[in-house]
Formats: C-alpha cells, sequence, structure tokens
C-alpha cells in the first residue's frame, strides 16, 4: 500500500471551484487501477491550503498506470487553473497503522 500525498494551495477565491473540480476528479481517480480511496483536507488555520491522500495498491500503480493515462490528463485539466502554485506531490508508506476503537463493550 502506497499513499500519494498532494499539497495544494489554491488562489485566492477560488477554494470553492476547486472543490467541485476534485469533487469530479474523484471520480477519475476512484476508477484507476489500483486506487482505494481518495480523501482531502482543507486548511483550517489556511484555508486555501489542500492535503489530498490518495491510497494506491502500488507506487506504479500512480507513477506508471495513471500518470500516463486520458484520465490524469482530465485531472489536470479540471484542477490546475485553481493552483496558486504548483502542487506538491510525495509518496509514502505505512510506518505505525493504529487506531482507537471507539463504541459499546460487551
Amino acid at each position: 500500500m502506497v499513499f500519494e500525498l498532494v499539497e495544494v494551495e489554491v488562489k485566492a477565491g477560488s477554494a470553492a471551484a476547486f472543490e467541485v473540480a476534485y469533487g469530479k476528479a474523484t471520480e477519475l481517480l476512484l476508477r484507476a487501477k489500483g486506487c482505494s480511496s481518495v480523501r482531502m483536507l482543507r486548511g483550517i488555520e489556511q484555508p486555501n491550503r489542500y492535503r489530498i491522500l490518495v491510497q494506491w495498491e502500488t507506487l506504479e500503480n500512480h507513477t506508471e498506470d495513471f500518470r500516463g493515462s486520458a484520465d490524469h490528463q482530465e485531472l489536470i485539466t479540471l484542477t490546475r487553473p485553481h493552483y496558486e502554485r504548483p502542487s506538491v506531490v510525495q509518496h509514502y508508506e505505512v510506518a505505525i497503522d493504529r487506531a482507537v476503537e471507539r463504541g459499546a463493550r460487551s
């Protein structure tokens, strides 16, 4: 499992339009080979800053399969007009994975 972390800062006044555009782009991602989830986070202190977390089965599913596709080009067409500056993309693997279970216990 590989996580793609995208750091995006959008132009002033473009946040709502960017969210609509990326909402459409999530459909492109989720139909891509090896993509299992997409999560967008918006900054609280700086609401024009976003972090997008995409989960892939393999690094190659992102760097080769998706980036070489027409759907990737469509994602760029939808989202890039809203960017203040080019996005930063990095890949991560899980080092620690823990969660707290909440709820009723028997």
